[in-house]
């Protein structure tokens, strides 16, 4: 994406994906999804890629990134923030998990004084 983006992107471009004429959208669209399932096949993924698995990793993306829900939501067309809970809800799992790991490190890690408490 970044190359695709460096070649024909626009420092004040709107979209990810600024080459596009709204008539060419279907077209494209097709032509993307052919090429992630190529990619997907050559790299033997378990996980199957498609033009949704990339807005789910740009909403999970700008999510932990701290950027605003109603503007994950708008950027992905949602008519509401309810729609786009439906990704980060499975985003938040995998935020949770970390941070659990993250602070069972610090406890089993620490010298036993700090571990122990009243």
């Amino acid at each position: 994406m970044r190359a695709i983006m460096k070649r024909y992107g626009k420092e004040d471009a709107t979209f990810v994906f600024p080459i596009l004429a709204r008539h060419r959208y279907r077209s494209f669209l097709s032509q993307y999804n052919r090429a992630l399932k190529a990619l997907e096949q050559k790299a033997y993924l378990s996980t199957h890629l498609s033009s949704y698995t990339a807005r789910h990793s740009w909403a999970s993306l700008a999510y932990e990134h701290n950027i605003d829900l109603p503007v994950i939501s708008q950027a992905l067309g949602h008519g509401n923030t309810r729609t786009t809970l439906l990704y980060i809800a499975k985003i938040d799992n995998r935020l949770v998990d970390k941070a659990n790991k993250k602070l069972l490190r610090e406890i089993l890690g620490a010298p036993l004084d700090r571990r122990c408490t009243k």
